[in-house]
Protein backbone atom coordinates (compact mmCIF):
# COMPACT_ATOMS: atom_id res chain seq x y z
CA UNK A 1 0.00 0.00 0.00
CA UNK A 2 2.97 2.11 0.43
CA UNK A 3 4.56 1.64 -2.76
CA UNK A 4 0.96 2.42 -4.32
CA UNK A 5 0.97 5.97 -2.59
CA UNK A 6 4.65 6.91 -3.34
CA UNK A 7 3.50 5.99 -7.17
CA UNK A 8 0.45 8.08 -7.01
CA UNK A 9 2.37 11.06 -5.01
CA UNK A 10 5.26 10.69 -7.75
CA UNK A 11 3.16 10.88 -10.79
CA UNK A 12 1.08 13.74 -9.26
CA UNK A 13 4.36 15.41 -8.73
CA UNK A 14 5.41 15.22 -12.12
CA UNK A 15 2.29 15.76 -13.75
CA UNK A 16 1.94 18.91 -12.16
CA UNK A 17 5.94 19.91 -12.98
CA UNK A 18 5.12 18.89 -16.60
CA UNK A 19 1.90 21.15 -16.61
CA UNK A 20 4.38 24.43 -15.27
CA UNK A 21 6.21 23.37 -17.69
CA UNK A 22 4.19 23.34 -20.58
CA UNK A 23 2.35 26.84 -19.10
CA UNK A 24 5.78 28.23 -18.90
CA UNK A 25 6.51 27.36 -22.85
CA UNK A 26 3.01 28.45 -23.88
CA UNK A 27 3.63 32.05 -22.03
CA UNK A 28 6.72 31.86 -23.89
CA UNK A 29 5.41 31.49 -27.34
CA UNK A 30 4.10 35.32 -27.32
CA UNK A 31 6.86 37.54 -29.41
CA UNK A 32 8.57 39.97 -27.11
CA UNK A 33 6.88 43.42 -27.03
CA UNK A 34 3.55 41.73 -28.41
CA UNK A 35 0.03 43.18 -28.40
CA UNK A 36 -1.64 41.64 -25.18
CA UNK A 37 -4.37 39.29 -25.40
CA UNK A 38 -6.07 36.57 -23.50
CA UNK A 39 -3.39 33.51 -23.61
CA UNK A 40 -6.23 30.52 -23.22
CA UNK A 41 -5.65 26.74 -23.14
CA UNK A 42 -1.97 25.47 -23.99
CA UNK A 43 -2.28 24.34 -27.40
CA UNK A 44 -5.71 25.38 -28.16
CA UNK A 45 -5.56 29.03 -27.58
CA UNK A 46 -9.18 30.75 -27.09
CA UNK A 47 -10.27 28.76 -29.89
CA UNK A 48 -13.68 27.54 -27.14
CA UNK A 49 -13.70 30.89 -25.78
CA UNK A 50 -14.34 33.60 -28.82
CA UNK A 51 -18.04 32.24 -28.73
CA UNK A 52 -20.39 32.50 -31.73
CA UNK A 53 -19.36 35.62 -32.76
CA UNK A 54 -15.86 36.12 -32.38
CA UNK A 55 -16.28 39.75 -33.20
CA UNK A 56 -18.57 40.66 -30.15
CA UNK A 57 -16.16 39.07 -28.28
CA UNK A 58 -12.59 40.27 -29.44
CA UNK A 59 -14.66 44.17 -29.07
CA UNK A 60 -15.26 43.19 -25.46
CA UNK A 61 -11.78 42.07 -24.43
CA UNK A 62 -10.46 45.27 -26.10
CA UNK A 63 -13.08 47.37 -24.48
CA UNK A 64 -12.30 45.94 -20.64
CA UNK A 65 -9.00 45.11 -20.56
CA UNK A 66 -6.74 44.98 -23.54
CA UNK A 67 -6.79 48.09 -25.75
CA UNK A 68 -7.50 49.06 -29.25
CA UNK A 69 -4.70 46.85 -29.96
CA UNK A 70 -4.63 43.39 -29.05
CA UNK A 71 -3.83 39.54 -29.49
CA UNK A 72 -5.91 36.37 -29.24
CA UNK A 73 -4.11 33.11 -29.54
CA UNK A 74 -5.79 30.53 -31.66
CA UNK A 75 -3.53 27.03 -31.09
CA UNK A 76 0.14 28.30 -32.28
CA UNK A 77 -0.98 31.41 -34.23
CA UNK A 78 -1.42 34.80 -32.97
CA UNK A 79 -3.87 36.60 -34.35
CA UNK A 80 -3.42 40.71 -34.04
CA UNK A 81 -7.05 42.55 -34.12
CA UNK A 82 -7.42 46.27 -34.67
CA UNK A 83 -10.97 47.64 -32.43
CA UNK A 84 -10.82 51.33 -33.21
CA UNK A 85 -10.90 53.57 -36.51
CA UNK A 86 -7.76 55.15 -35.73
CA UNK A 87 -5.65 51.73 -34.94
CA UNK A 88 -7.08 50.45 -38.55
CA UNK A 89 -6.54 53.70 -40.37
CA UNK A 90 -2.82 53.93 -39.15
CA UNK A 91 -2.80 50.51 -39.89
CA UNK A 92 -4.14 49.71 -43.54
CA UNK A 93 -3.95 53.31 -45.01
CA UNK A 94 -0.56 55.46 -43.15
CA UNK A 95 1.18 51.63 -42.83
CA UNK A 96 -0.39 50.34 -45.70
CA UNK A 97 3.13 48.82 -47.54
CA UNK A 98 3.69 46.66 -44.49
CA UNK A 99 0.11 45.69 -43.39
CA UNK A 100 -1.17 44.50 -46.81
CA UNK A 101 0.52 41.22 -46.89
CA UNK A 102 -1.89 37.79 -47.08
CA UNK A 103 -0.75 34.23 -46.26
CA UNK A 104 -2.16 31.33 -48.56
CA UNK A 105 -5.71 30.15 -47.47
CA UNK A 106 -5.38 26.25 -48.24
CA UNK A 107 -9.39 26.66 -47.89
CA UNK A 108 -10.37 29.38 -50.23
CA UNK A 109 -7.25 28.74 -52.55
CA UNK A 110 -8.28 24.87 -52.81
CA UNK A 111 -9.10 25.21 -56.73
CA UNK A 112 -7.32 28.82 -57.31
CA UNK A 113 -3.97 28.55 -55.56
CA UNK A 114 -1.88 31.91 -55.68
CA UNK A 115 -4.30 33.16 -58.81
CA UNK A 116 -7.33 35.87 -58.81
CA UNK A 117 -7.43 38.85 -56.45
CA UNK A 118 -8.38 38.36 -53.14
CA UNK A 119 -6.30 36.08 -52.11
CA UNK A 120 -2.44 37.00 -53.60
CA UNK A 121 -0.29 38.24 -51.52
CA UNK A 122 0.91 41.71 -52.05
CA UNK A 123 3.30 41.97 -54.83
CA UNK A 124 3.57 43.50 -58.16
CA UNK A 125 0.97 40.63 -59.72
CA UNK A 126 -1.28 41.46 -57.47
CA UNK A 127 -1.01 45.54 -57.89
CA UNK A 128 -1.16 45.41 -61.60
CA UNK A 129 -4.23 43.33 -61.69
CA UNK A 130 -5.93 45.43 -59.15
CA UNK A 131 -4.99 47.71 -61.42
CA UNK A 132 -6.73 46.76 -64.76
CA UNK A 133 -9.78 45.38 -62.47
CA UNK A 134 -10.43 49.03 -61.48
CA UNK A 135 -9.51 50.36 -64.78
CA UNK A 136 -12.69 48.06 -66.04
CA UNK A 137 -14.81 49.43 -63.05
CA UNK A 138 -14.14 52.57 -63.99
CA UNK A 139 -15.40 52.15 -67.34
CA UNK A 140 -18.82 51.24 -65.85
CA UNK A 141 -20.32 48.80 -68.10
CA UNK A 142 -19.89 47.37 -71.66
CA UNK A 143 -20.89 48.25 -75.05
CA UNK A 144 -24.24 50.48 -75.57
CA UNK A 145 -25.69 50.10 -72.14
CA UNK A 146 -24.01 51.11 -69.07
CA UNK A 147 -23.40 49.02 -65.56
CA UNK A 148 -25.41 51.22 -64.15
CA UNK A 149 -28.70 50.93 -66.62
CA UNK A 150 -28.22 46.86 -66.19
CA UNK A 151 -28.79 47.23 -62.37
CA UNK A 152 -31.32 49.18 -62.54
CA UNK A 153 -32.59 46.08 -65.46
CA UNK A 154 -31.94 43.68 -62.78
CA UNK A 155 -33.95 45.60 -60.53
CA UNK A 156 -37.49 45.90 -62.68
CA UNK A 157 -36.98 42.52 -63.14
CA UNK A 158 -36.55 41.51 -59.40
CA UNK A 159 -39.79 43.62 -58.23
CA UNK A 160 -41.50 42.25 -61.23
CA UNK A 161 -41.37 38.87 -60.45
CA UNK A 162 -41.81 40.12 -56.53
CA UNK A 163 -45.32 41.10 -57.67
CA UNK A 164 -46.68 37.60 -57.89
CA UNK A 165 -45.97 37.33 -54.02
CA UNK A 166 -47.78 40.46 -53.29
CA UNK A 167 -50.25 39.42 -49.85
CA UNK A 168 -48.20 36.32 -49.51
CA UNK A 169 -45.85 35.57 -46.20
CA UNK A 170 -42.26 34.30 -48.18
CA UNK A 171 -38.57 34.55 -48.06
CA UNK A 172 -36.66 36.99 -49.95
CA UNK A 173 -33.21 36.02 -50.17
CA UNK A 174 -33.58 33.50 -52.68
CA UNK A 175 -35.08 36.47 -54.94
CA UNK A 176 -32.29 39.01 -54.11
CA UNK A 177 -29.30 36.25 -54.56
CA UNK A 178 -30.82 35.57 -58.40
CA UNK A 179 -31.11 39.44 -59.29
CA UNK A 180 -27.27 40.13 -57.76
CA UNK A 181 -25.65 37.10 -59.37
CA UNK A 182 -26.91 38.03 -62.79
CA UNK A 183 -25.40 41.45 -62.23
CA UNK A 184 -22.33 40.13 -61.60
CA UNK A 185 -22.60 37.70 -64.06
CA UNK A 186 -23.66 39.98 -66.87
CA UNK A 187 -20.78 42.16 -66.10
CA UNK A 188 -18.44 39.07 -66.85
CA UNK A 189 -19.61 37.25 -69.27
CA UNK A 190 -22.79 38.85 -70.68
CA UNK A 191 -24.74 36.06 -69.48
CA UNK A 192 -28.01 35.86 -67.21
CA UNK A 193 -28.50 32.34 -65.24
CA UNK A 194 -31.75 30.70 -64.06
CA UNK A 195 -32.47 30.74 -60.47
CA UNK A 196 -33.75 27.63 -58.25
CA UNK A 197 -32.66 24.30 -59.12
CA UNK A 198 -32.73 24.78 -62.83
CA UNK A 199 -29.41 26.52 -62.79
CA UNK A 200 -26.12 24.58 -61.09
CA UNK A 201 -24.32 27.89 -60.70
CA UNK A 202 -27.10 29.19 -58.95
CA UNK A 203 -27.02 26.31 -56.69
CA UNK A 204 -23.62 26.08 -56.05
CA UNK A 205 -22.92 29.59 -55.13
CA UNK A 206 -25.78 30.04 -52.94
CA UNK A 207 -24.61 26.85 -50.53
CA UNK A 208 -21.19 27.59 -50.96
CA UNK A 209 -20.24 29.04 -47.42
CA UNK A 210 -24.15 28.83 -46.05
CA UNK A 211 -24.67 25.48 -46.52
CA UNK A 212 -27.14 24.13 -43.30
CA UNK A 213 -25.59 21.10 -43.43
CA UNK A 214 -22.40 22.43 -42.04
CA UNK A 215 -23.99 24.89 -39.61
CA UNK A 216 -21.37 27.27 -38.02
CA UNK A 217 -18.73 24.16 -38.57
CA UNK A 218 -17.83 25.59 -42.17
CA UNK A 219 -16.44 29.07 -39.71
CA UNK A 220 -13.73 26.79 -38.04
CA UNK A 221 -12.24 25.72 -41.40
CA UNK A 222 -12.45 28.96 -42.70
CA UNK A 223 -10.30 30.25 -39.53
CA UNK A 224 -7.81 27.01 -39.39
CA UNK A 225 -7.27 25.48 -42.74
CA UNK A 226 -4.92 23.19 -41.47
CA UNK A 227 -7.74 21.18 -40.08
CA UNK A 228 -9.52 20.62 -43.14
CA UNK A 229 -8.52 17.23 -43.35
CA UNK A 230 -9.95 16.05 -39.80
CA UNK A 231 -12.88 13.14 -39.81
CA UNK A 232 -15.04 15.47 -38.69
CA UNK A 233 -14.89 17.99 -40.72
CA UNK A 234 -13.13 16.38 -43.93
CA UNK A 235 -16.54 16.37 -45.25
CA UNK A 236 -17.39 20.04 -44.95
CA UNK A 237 -14.19 21.10 -46.77
CA UNK A 238 -14.93 18.59 -49.61
CA UNK A 239 -18.12 19.91 -50.07
CA UNK A 240 -17.14 23.54 -50.36
CA UNK A 241 -14.44 22.34 -52.86
CA UNK A 242 -16.45 21.04 -55.20
CA UNK A 243 -18.70 23.60 -55.39
CA UNK A 244 -16.25 25.99 -55.79
CA UNK A 245 -14.39 24.06 -58.73
CA UNK A 246 -18.05 23.78 -60.15
CA UNK A 247 -17.99 27.88 -60.14
CA UNK A 248 -14.61 27.70 -61.73
CA UNK A 249 -15.18 25.01 -64.55
CA UNK A 250 -18.14 27.23 -65.16
CA UNK A 251 -16.09 30.43 -66.01
CA UNK A 252 -13.13 28.60 -67.60
CA UNK A 253 -15.84 27.58 -70.01
CA UNK A 254 -17.10 30.87 -70.50
CA UNK A 255 -13.79 31.81 -71.29
CA UNK A 256 -13.61 29.28 -74.18
CA UNK A 257 -16.73 30.43 -75.60
CA UNK A 258 -15.39 34.08 -75.69
CA UNK A 259 -12.22 33.21 -77.47
CA UNK A 260 -14.42 32.21 -80.06
CA UNK A 261 -15.75 35.35 -80.67
CA UNK A 262 -13.61 37.43 -79.18
CA UNK A 263 -13.60 40.85 -81.40
CA UNK A 264 -10.83 43.60 -79.98
CA UNK A 265 -13.07 46.22 -81.74
CA UNK A 266 -16.28 44.95 -79.65
CA UNK A 267 -15.21 44.10 -75.87
CA UNK A 268 -18.82 43.05 -74.31
CA UNK A 269 -17.43 42.30 -70.45
CA UNK A 270 -14.80 41.50 -68.61
CA UNK A 271 -13.59 38.68 -69.70
CA UNK A 272 -13.68 40.43 -73.16
CA UNK A 273 -11.51 43.37 -71.42
CA UNK A 274 -9.20 40.75 -69.68
CA UNK A 275 -8.53 38.43 -73.49
CA UNK A 276 -7.55 42.11 -74.88
CA UNK A 277 -5.00 43.03 -72.40
CA UNK A 278 -3.91 39.35 -72.76
CA UNK A 279 -3.11 39.74 -76.65
CA UNK A 280 -3.10 43.34 -76.98
CA UNK A 281 -1.59 44.86 -73.73
CA UNK A 282 1.79 45.78 -72.75
CA UNK A 283 4.33 43.18 -73.18
CA UNK A 284 5.77 43.15 -70.11
CA UNK A 285 2.58 42.63 -68.58
CA UNK A 286 1.57 40.08 -70.72
CA UNK A 287 2.49 37.24 -68.51
CA UNK A 288 0.45 38.14 -65.94
CA UNK A 289 -2.97 37.71 -67.81
CA UNK A 290 -3.08 33.98 -68.13
CA UNK A 291 -6.12 32.22 -68.40
CA UNK A 292 -5.83 30.37 -65.00
CA UNK A 293 -5.90 34.03 -63.47
CA UNK A 294 -8.73 35.09 -65.65
CA UNK A 295 -10.62 32.41 -64.05
CA UNK A 296 -9.73 33.14 -60.84
CA UNK A 297 -10.56 36.71 -61.04
CA UNK A 298 -13.90 36.04 -62.42
CA UNK A 299 -14.59 34.12 -59.65
CA UNK A 300 -13.46 36.69 -57.19
CA UNK A 301 -15.53 39.00 -58.78
CA UNK A 302 -18.34 36.45 -58.54
CA UNK A 303 -18.47 35.31 -54.92
CA UNK A 304 -17.31 38.17 -53.42
CA UNK A 305 -19.59 40.63 -55.20
CA UNK A 306 -22.66 38.49 -54.80
CA UNK A 307 -22.41 37.34 -51.07
CA UNK A 308 -21.75 40.56 -49.71
CA UNK A 309 -24.53 42.05 -51.56
CA UNK A 310 -27.17 39.72 -51.16
CA UNK A 311 -26.47 39.80 -47.49
CA UNK A 312 -26.58 43.57 -47.29
CA UNK A 313 -29.84 43.77 -48.83
CA UNK A 314 -31.39 41.47 -46.72
CA UNK A 315 -30.20 43.40 -43.84
CA UNK A 316 -31.55 46.67 -45.17
CA UNK A 317 -34.90 45.12 -45.44
CA UNK A 318 -34.92 43.25 -41.79
CA UNK A 319 -33.77 45.87 -40.08
CA UNK A 320 -36.18 48.14 -42.09
CA UNK A 321 -39.08 45.36 -40.48
CA UNK A 322 -37.44 46.27 -37.30
CA UNK A 323 -37.65 50.07 -37.51
CA UNK A 324 -40.98 50.56 -39.45
CA UNK A 325 -41.03 54.06 -38.53
CA UNK A 326 -38.41 55.10 -40.95
CA UNK A 327 -40.23 53.66 -43.87
CA UNK A 328 -42.70 56.84 -44.48
CA UNK A 329 -39.95 58.94 -44.30
CA UNK A 330 -38.08 57.03 -47.20
CA UNK A 331 -41.06 57.14 -49.85
CA UNK A 332 -41.14 60.34 -49.49
CA UNK A 333 -38.11 60.53 -50.88
CA UNK A 334 -38.42 58.05 -53.81
CA UNK A 335 -41.91 59.50 -55.16
CA UNK A 336 -40.44 62.95 -54.82
CA UNK A 337 -37.04 62.08 -56.76
CA UNK A 338 -37.63 58.93 -58.82
CA UNK A 339 -41.26 59.00 -59.10
CA UNK A 340 -43.12 55.34 -59.93
CA UNK A 341 -41.06 54.42 -63.04
CA UNK A 342 -38.17 55.18 -64.68
CA UNK A 343 -34.16 54.47 -64.69
CA UNK A 344 -32.84 55.44 -60.71
CA UNK A 345 -29.79 57.14 -61.28
CA UNK A 346 -26.87 57.59 -58.91
CA UNK A 347 -26.51 61.55 -60.00
CA UNK A 348 -29.88 62.10 -58.23
CA UNK A 349 -29.24 60.52 -54.99
CA UNK A 350 -28.02 63.19 -53.13
CA UNK A 351 -31.73 64.58 -53.38
CA UNK A 352 -32.55 61.26 -51.05
CA UNK A 353 -30.22 62.39 -47.53
CA UNK A 354 -32.44 60.06 -45.68
CA UNK A 355 -32.33 57.07 -47.49
CA UNK A 356 -28.61 57.21 -47.85
CA UNK A 357 -28.06 57.88 -44.18
CA UNK A 358 -30.74 55.13 -43.52
CA UNK A 359 -27.93 52.92 -45.45
CA UNK A 360 -25.21 53.92 -44.46
CA UNK A 361 -26.45 53.59 -40.97
CA UNK A 362 -27.19 49.99 -41.79
CA UNK A 363 -23.95 49.32 -43.03
CA UNK A 364 -22.19 51.14 -39.57
CA UNK A 365 -25.30 48.92 -37.51
CA UNK A 366 -24.73 45.32 -39.08
CA UNK A 367 -21.80 44.20 -40.69
CA UNK A 368 -22.35 41.40 -42.80
CA UNK A 369 -18.25 40.88 -42.71
CA UNK A 370 -17.55 41.58 -39.53
CA UNK A 371 -14.23 40.23 -39.63
CA UNK A 372 -12.64 40.56 -43.09
CA UNK A 373 -10.19 38.07 -44.81
CA UNK A 374 -6.44 38.55 -42.70
CA UNK A 375 -3.72 40.68 -43.83
CA UNK A 376 -0.01 39.92 -43.04
CA UNK A 377 2.99 42.02 -42.18
CA UNK A 378 5.14 42.30 -45.04
CA UNK A 379 7.95 43.06 -42.44
CA UNK A 380 8.83 43.15 -39.04
CA UNK A 381 6.99 46.27 -37.86
CA UNK A 382 6.49 49.02 -35.19
CA UNK A 383 3.18 49.98 -34.15
CA UNK A 384 1.45 51.41 -31.32
CA UNK A 385 4.16 50.70 -29.27
CA UNK A 386 4.51 47.58 -30.24
CA UNK A 387 7.03 45.54 -32.27
CA UNK A 388 5.02 43.54 -34.65
CA UNK A 389 7.20 40.40 -36.77
CA UNK A 390 7.14 39.55 -40.09
CA UNK A 391 4.15 37.57 -41.46
CA UNK A 392 1.96 38.48 -38.54
CA UNK A 393 -1.46 38.42 -39.12
CA UNK A 394 -3.86 41.25 -38.41
CA UNK A 395 -7.10 41.76 -38.65
CA UNK A 396 -9.58 44.89 -38.48
CA UNK A 397 -12.49 43.76 -35.69
CA UNK A 398 -15.03 45.84 -38.75
CA UNK A 399 -17.83 45.01 -36.61
CA UNK A 400 -16.05 46.81 -33.57
CA UNK A 401 -15.14 49.74 -35.17
CA UNK A 402 -18.70 50.46 -36.39
CA UNK A 403 -19.61 49.82 -32.52
CA UNK A 404 -16.98 51.86 -30.91
CA UNK A 405 -18.48 54.13 -28.16
CA UNK A 406 -15.60 56.94 -29.08
CA UNK A 407 -16.60 57.21 -32.33
CA UNK A 408 -20.12 56.79 -32.25
CA UNK A 409 -22.03 57.29 -28.55
CA UNK A 410 -24.84 54.88 -28.13
CA UNK A 411 -23.45 52.16 -31.17
CA UNK A 412 -26.45 49.47 -30.02
CA UNK A 413 -28.79 52.00 -31.20
CA UNK A 414 -30.08 52.65 -34.68
CA UNK A 415 -29.95 55.82 -36.01
CA UNK A 416 -30.09 56.97 -39.44
CA UNK A 417 -30.08 60.55 -38.28
CA UNK A 418 -26.34 60.55 -36.89
CA UNK A 419 -25.35 60.80 -40.95
CA UNK A 420 -27.55 63.95 -41.55
CA UNK A 421 -26.70 67.47 -40.63
CA UNK A 422 -28.11 70.63 -39.37
CA UNK A 423 -29.22 71.23 -42.69
CA UNK A 424 -30.61 68.12 -43.36
CA UNK A 425 -28.10 66.96 -46.32
CA UNK A 426 -26.36 63.43 -45.97
CA UNK A 427 -22.92 63.43 -44.43
CA UNK A 428 -20.94 59.99 -45.88
CA UNK A 429 -19.02 58.76 -43.15
CA UNK A 430 -15.31 58.22 -43.50
CA UNK A 431 -15.37 56.12 -40.54
CA UNK A 432 -17.99 53.63 -41.82
CA UNK A 433 -15.14 51.24 -43.59
CA UNK A 434 -17.94 48.28 -45.24
CA UNK A 435 -15.28 48.01 -48.16
CA UNK A 436 -11.88 48.65 -46.61
CA UNK A 437 -9.58 51.12 -47.56
CA UNK A 438 -5.39 51.51 -48.24
CA UNK A 439 -4.26 49.11 -50.55
CA UNK A 440 -6.14 45.87 -50.29
CA UNK A 441 -9.58 48.03 -50.64
CA UNK A 442 -12.41 46.44 -52.47
CA UNK A 443 -12.17 47.65 -55.79
CA UNK A 444 -15.61 46.67 -56.14
CA UNK A 445 -17.48 49.22 -54.14
CA UNK A 446 -18.50 51.71 -56.55
CA UNK A 447 -20.60 48.45 -57.97
CA UNK A 448 -21.72 47.32 -54.81
CA UNK A 449 -23.01 51.13 -53.61
CA UNK A 450 -24.63 51.46 -57.03
CA UNK A 451 -26.42 47.99 -56.37
CA UNK A 452 -27.49 48.69 -52.97
CA UNK A 453 -28.76 51.69 -53.31
CA UNK A 454 -30.69 50.80 -56.72
CA UNK A 455 -32.03 47.43 -55.31
CA UNK A 456 -33.63 48.83 -52.37
CA UNK A 457 -34.97 52.09 -53.83
CA UNK A 458 -36.74 50.33 -56.37
CA UNK A 459 -37.92 47.66 -53.63
CA UNK A 460 -39.57 50.47 -51.89
CA UNK A 461 -40.67 52.38 -54.69
CA UNK A 462 -42.86 49.59 -55.69
CA UNK A 463 -43.83 47.90 -52.26
CA UNK A 464 -44.58 48.43 -48.64
CA UNK A 465 -42.72 46.06 -46.76
CA UNK A 466 -44.07 44.14 -43.67
CA UNK A 467 -43.53 41.54 -41.48
CA UNK A 468 -44.75 37.92 -42.28
CA UNK A 469 -46.64 35.77 -40.02
CA UNK A 470 -43.49 34.15 -37.72
CA UNK A 471 -41.54 36.23 -35.50
CA UNK A 472 -38.62 38.49 -36.99
CA UNK A 473 -35.44 37.29 -35.89
CA UNK A 474 -32.87 38.73 -33.88
CA UNK A 475 -30.47 41.61 -35.78
CA UNK A 476 -27.91 40.22 -33.36
CA UNK A 477 -28.16 36.61 -35.10
CA UNK A 478 -27.12 35.12 -37.76
CA UNK A 479 -25.75 32.44 -40.14
CA UNK A 480 -22.06 32.29 -39.63
CA UNK A 481 -19.25 31.68 -41.90
CA UNK A 482 -17.01 34.24 -44.07
CA UNK A 483 -20.09 36.19 -43.77
CA UNK A 484 -22.70 36.97 -41.18
CA UNK A 485 -26.13 36.82 -42.66
CA UNK A 486 -29.73 37.62 -41.63
CA UNK A 487 -30.90 33.95 -40.25
CA UNK A 488 -34.38 33.50 -42.82
CA UNK A 489 -37.49 35.93 -42.04
CA UNK A 490 -40.69 35.76 -43.89
CA UNK A 491 -42.25 39.35 -45.49
CA UNK A 492 -45.71 40.47 -46.79
CA UNK A 493 -45.17 43.63 -50.05
CA UNK A 494 -48.06 45.43 -50.46
CA UNK A 495 -47.74 47.01 -53.87
CA UNK A 496 -48.13 50.86 -53.63
CA UNK A 497 -50.15 53.13 -55.53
Amino acid sequence: MMEQTDFVRSFMTLAAALAVLIWIWWKRLVPANFPSGPSGLPLFGSIFSVGKYPWKTVKKWSSEKYGAVMSVRFAFKHIVFLNTYETAYQAWVKQGSEFSGRAFHAVLGSNSGNHGIILRDYEDVMKSQKQFGLKVMKGFGFGRTTLEEQINDEALKLTSVLRTKVGVPFLLKEYIHNSVLNVITRLICSKRVKSGEESELYNALKLLFTDPADKSMSLIILMFPEVRKLPFLSSIFKRYSSRDKFVHDYLAEQVREHKKTFDKHNLRDFIDAFLFEQMHGHRADRDDFTDKQLVSFCRDLLVAGNDTTRSSILSFILILLHYPEHAEKIHVEIDQVFGKDGMISMKERPKTPFTCAFIQECLRFYAVAPIGLEHKLTETTKFQGYVLPKNTPVNINYWGVHHDEETWPEPEKFDPYRHIDEEGNFVLSRKVITFSFGPRFCFGESLARVELYVFFVEILRKFDVLPGDKPLPSLNDGNVSTLFEPLPFQLVLRERK
